[in-house]
């Protein structure tokens, strides 16, 4: 027999004789069949939240929240992840749907996950799955004086030129310039 896929009952028979009747048990592992990820970005990046199918790594900027949904072959009594460093965290179960378990996990810094399960009969899942959350630093903004390139001693009759550019990881929402004159106090151009 090349594979047995359900339960069965054998015996072996010779001449006009017969063994006695055989029970075979057929039982699955538990297994996590599929992961999927919806990040939710912080605020600042205005950026929509992300879902991410079928995955066992993602990449998140700081302080997002990476919701991770397990898809199981038969329900289990316990889903747990476990960190490198060993601290393990249950898994939720998702309501209505006895093969899904849940866990929203803030993005702290990279860490990589094993995911355990564990079914009714004790028996664990023979190789447990990784999941990766690499972690993005927001980067602070880049501003950079294009011109003049240098000091400039203006007189006060004389017009100053300013040419410069701003960037940043996730957009700038606004931008502008602060200068003064003399003892005056400064002054703000958005």
């Amino acid at each position: 027999i090349a594979a047995v896929a359900t339960d069965l009952v054998y015996r072996v028979e010779f001449d006009d004789e017969h063994s006695a009747d055989y029970r075979v048990t057929v039982f699955d592992y538990p297994a996590v069949q599929r992961t999927d990820a919806e990040i939710t970005f912080p605020d600042y990046t205005a950026v929509p939240t992300k879902r991410i199918e079928d995955t066992r790594q993602i990449s998140a900027v700081e302080g997002s929240t990476v919701t991770l949904t397990c898809k199981l072959n038969k329900p289990v009594v316990a889903a747990w992840l476990n960190e490198e460093s060993g601290a393990g965290t249950n898994l939720e179960p998702v309501e209505g749907v006895a093969t899904e378990y849940r866990l929203a996990i803030p993005v702290r810094r990279t860490q990589r996950y094993t995911i355990h399960l564990r079914d009714s009969d004790g028996r664990a899942n023979k190789l447990p799955p990784q999941f990766t959350v690499t972690l993005l630093p927001n980067r602070p903004p880049e501003l950079a004086l294009k011109f003049p390139g240098r000091d400039v001693a203006a007189s006060p009759l004389e017009e100053l030129q300013l040419q410069a550019t701003a960037s940043d990881d996730f957009g700038l929402h606004a931008y502008g310039l602060t200068y003064s004159l003399g003892s005056q106090p400064p002054q703000s151009i958005a």
